[in-house]
């Protein structure tokens, strides 16, 4: 199987980290699985998602998002599908 393109493991990573907060972690996995089937680049995206991470945040802060107000979680899902609608009309 051909290497990920550095590019291609980009735009996976910044769609992961949107579904990780809209769909469960099973629908997350068929998903992963289906669109980097090599399980080597399940490696190398760790590195691309890892690069991503603003270091000085602390956890708490980067995970505020799962354990915020219903509010602050509805308007966070809504901004996601908003953005999947937007992505299939382009």
């Amino acid at each position: 199987m051909d290497v990920m393109s550095p590019d291609r493991l980009a735009e996976v990573a910044a769609q992961l980290s949107a579904r990780v907060r809209e769909d469960d972690p099973e629908a997350n996995g068929r998903w992963l699985a289906s669109v980097l089937p090599d399980s080597a680049d399940w490696f190398r995206l760790a590195f691309v998602l890892a690069a991503a991470v603003p270091v000085d945040r602390t956890w708490t802060e980067l995970t505020a998002w799962h354990t915020g107000s219903a509010d602050a979680v509805e308007l966070r899902r809504q901004q996601w599908r908003d953005a999947k609608r937007r992505k299939a009309a382009a």
